[in-house]
């Protein structure tokens, strides 16, 4: 019983984690991030995530669940380990997708009123792309772990 409880918080905690996580970057530096592109490149850089983002970055810890119990791993440890890994990758990849975006993307021609130095994504799902990159690096390094026996 006290085992199921570890578990338990071990994932509440780990799925806190990483909400807190991605509020603090997007309030923090995802809302001021058109303004840094704008004052360093004289790109504004327009961004929009969408509600699957959101709930893939939140319930990221439930995703590797299945790898920890599947490879039977000790949980707690490997639990939060995967967690700070996936943070720490999706950052990173969501870095790339900033960098990607100063220097790849051009402004919006469809609408004559738009400025110049307005850059708008590529594709619809351009930011779900690198989240998911992300979230994969950490479920492929789970799979790599030697197991428990």
């Amino acid at each position: 019983m006290k085992k199921a409880s570890l578990h338990i918080a071990v994932t509440i905690g780990c799925i806190l984690l990483t909400a807190s996580f991605f509020y603090l970057v997007y309030f923090h530096f995802f809302l001021n991030l058109g303004d840094w592109t704008f004052q360093y490149f004289k790109k504004y850089l327009a961004f929009n995530f969408s509600p699957v983002d959101f709930i893939l970055v939140q319930y990221s810890p439930i995703l590797f669940l299945f790898p920890l119990l599947y490879k039977k791993l000790k949980f707690p440890k490997h639990m939060l380990l995967t967690t700070l890994l996936a943070i720490c990758s999706m950052f990173s990849f969501l870095l790339i997708g900033i960098i990607i975006a100063v220097y790849a993307w051009g402004p919006d021609s469809s609408s004559p009123l738009l400025p110049q130095y307005l850059l708008v994504q590529p594709f619809k799902n351009y930011w779900t792309l690198f989240i998911i990159l992300g979230l994969v690096y950490p479920i492929l390094n789970l799979f790599r772990m030697k197991s428990n026996k």
